[in-house]
């Protein structure tokens, strides 16, 4: 009897830090972006743009990464 008074709050405590912790990680998940950048690859998605399909390939790249062509030396 004096069992189930300890244990049943305790696990509910247990499963509601849980459920907010879960939440919290789906809340974050959705805020940041699914991959990284990297920014030595232009991808399919950048180039289908809208703003991007009517130009050539070197003016898409050069609005996508402007610091591929930048001389450092």
């Amino acid at each position: 009897m004096n069992l189930t008074r300890i244990l049943l709050p305790a696990l509910l405590l247990l499963a509601s830090a849980c459920a907010s912790s879960q939440a919290n990680d789906n809340e974050r998940r959705a805020v940041e972006p699914q991959q990284k950048k990297n920014p030595n690859v232009i991808t399919r998605a950048e180039l289908e743009a809208p703003s991007i399909t009517s130009r050539d390939a070197m003016t898409a790249i050069r609005m996508l990464r402007p610091n591929f062509f930048t001389y450092r030396g």
